[in-house]
């Protein structure tokens, strides 16, 4: 609610005009109880029927005027709302997007599923329906005064059901606050089984797991419909004390104004019309009271939101060489995660020619993909320095060397869209012939012939659903697309088949031939044995480097070729 209320603050026009049709809207609701009023004092004491034909057709005229305001109010009132949801839109994708890596991936997995599952929370709580019934919150005080001069008595009456209404409300919604908090996050750690369950389908049937992930489940479900029904319990409470209030209120005000009546003081079109504000006054109280479970939703997706917004993002600046030879140099290099006593490696110094072959092999652990990520420039050193040509990666613009780049990351991950989406993110202006000639050239040709899509084939769910081999490859082409002189390879053949190692061999003897600089994190003879100088990581703390005699790389050619 002050997200809403400092944002009309900040936007005077936006803001005026809502307050402006609020104002309208408010005075017009009070023509239901002028009408009554009218209708109990002069019709039924004159009996006029012109009269009553007046005051029916400007009551009349007063609803479709206030129906109008309404409905042009909401839409300004979404207009608003939607300039907010795009704030946060942009604001996480950007997050998400451009923060620096080694930040970024130090947050859980989990509390970063959160904060993007934060966006629906948000326009939930913030939407041109919440805010409208946010404005009209205030001018319960406006019905209260009209009853005032109806009557002080009665205005005061009621002006005291509605504090003890708003102190109560209040209370609720402080304790409220902690479970629906509560609950957020909980939904967001049950919706990580709940994804599992979904694509998990072999592993919970291949491996038995249905017995203990049952558990968990019921146990997280448990926990989330009591914390649901905690929540529900606080809504319906103020729900029951709203309408309990405009019991007792309606009751108090015939009750006293019925004295008034007998004595003279009041008239009985009078008390109706009391009546009528006083039942509006506490509608509008009840209504700003139940937003209050979608607002604290919202407040704590924003929270979260702006939270991974303030992580500090990849550098923008930087220079940008005219030429790329392509020779990389680690100088006393060192890299430590956050939190472990020990370095990965340290004290790593090596320079690889323009053009040459380096293997980098070493156990599960040893720091291979970590390499492979401080090549990229994902990671940066603790200590030391990477260079390509004699220019450390951190005094370079990252989007220009990612594009001097072929990557194959160990674990590729496409997004949600076809072959040639994907592909082409490097180029989107490749035609197919070419697209088609560099898939050809890593024996995929035939996998998009099996397909009738061909490079139209939607790719789902990180591209989870492609063989492991043919994922592999694809991600090689996205790669090879860019055109890129320097090439980091991560595992490139894990989980490809003969066919299609010979294919990578044959790409990898044309990028050297090319004059490409390979750098491959492998276990493959037939890369090491090709390798102008192999780093072995296994070695600790500072690996090991075994040098080739001076010459040109050998070829590449798998055993099972």
């Amino acid at each position: 609610m002050k997200l809403l209320i400092a944002r009309m603050w900040a936007t005077p026009r936006f803001g005026g005009e809502l307050a402006l049709a609020s104002v309208l809207i408010n005075l017009l609701a009070l023509v239901s109880s002028v009408y009554s009023i009218h209708v109990m004092n002069r019709y039924l004491g004159q009996g006029v029927d012109a009269t009553l034909v007046t005051l029916t057709i400007g009551a009349a005229i007063a609803v479709i005027m206030e129906f109008w305001l309404r409905q042009a109010r909401l839409r300004m009132a979404q207009l608003f709302c939607g300039g907010i949801e795009r704030e946060y839109s942009g604001l996480a994708f950007t997050a998400f997007g451009t923060a620096r890596f080694q930040l970024f991936e130090q947050i859980p997995l989990g509390q970063r599923r959160e904060a993007l599952a934060g966006l629906v929370t948000i326009q939930q709580g913030i939407n041109g329906g919440n805010l409208a019934a946010i404005l009209d919150g205030p001018f319960a005080l406006l019905f209260i005064f009209a009853l005032s001069l109806l009557s002080p008595i009665l205005g005061l009456l009621a002006l005291a059901v509605a504090l003890v209404l708003t102190v109560l409300i209040f209370v609720i919604q402080r304790r409220m606050a902690e479970p629906a908090a509560e609950m957020v996050k909980h939904s967001a750690r049950t919706s990580g089984l709940a994804q599992f369950l979904a694509g998990g389908g072999e592993t919970i049937r291949a491996f038995n797991c249905y017995s203990g992930l049952q558990r968990r489940w019921e146990e997280g479900q448990e926990d989330l419909s009591a914390l649901r029904r905690l929540v529900q319990r606080h809504q319906n409470l103020v729900q029951q004390l709203t309408q309990s209030a405009t019991t007792v209120l309606t009751i108090g005000l015939f009750a006293v104004g019925a004295r008034e009546v007998v004595a003279g003081d009041l008239n009985v079109g009078s008390l109706i019309g009391a009546s009528i504000l006083g039942t509006r006054a506490l509608a509008s109280i009840g209504r700003v009271a139940q937003l209050a479970e979608p607002l604290e939703k919202a407040r704590h997706a924003i929270g979260q939101l702006d939270a991974m917004a303030k992580l500090p993002t990849e550098r923008q600046q930087g220079s940008v060489p005219r030429t790329l030879k392509g020779e990389v140099q680690a100088v006393d290099l060192s890299f430590r995660f956050p939190g472990h006593p020990l370095p990965l490696f340290e004290g790593l110094n090596f320079t690889l020619q323009a053009g040459g072959v380096m293997a980098v092999v070493g156990g599960n652990g040893t720091g291979k993909t970590t390499f492979a990520k401080l090549l990229t420039g994902l990671l940066e050193p603790d200590r030391g320095h990477l260079k390509v040509d004699g220019m450390d990666l951190r005094h370079l613009v990252p989007e220009w060397w990612r594009q001097q780049l072929v990557y194959l990351p160990q674990e590729p991950i496409f997004f949600d869209g076809t072959v040639r989406e994907n592909l082409t993110v490097l180029a989107p202006d490749m035609d197919d012939a070419t697209l088609l000639d560099l898939c050809n050239g890593l024996d995929l040709g035939g996998f998009l012939d099996s397909s009738p899509d061909g490079l139209d084939m939607p790719l789902r769910g990180g591209g989870s659903t492609l063989p492991l081999g043919i994922r592999r490859r694809f991600a090689l082409v996205r790669g090879l697309a860019g055109g890129g002189r320097v090439v980091i390879l991560d595992e490139p053949t894990e989980g490809v088949d003969a066919q299609g190692c010979q294919a990578i061999a044959r790409q990898l003897n044309e990028m050297v031939r090319r004059g490409c600089t390979v750098i491959a994190m492998t276990k493959d003879d037939f890369i090491i044995r090709a390798a102008q100088m192999v780093l072995d990581l296994n070695q600790k703390p500072t690996p090991r480097l075994v040098t080739a005699p001076a010459g040109a790389p050998a070829e590449m050619a798998p055993e099972h070729a």
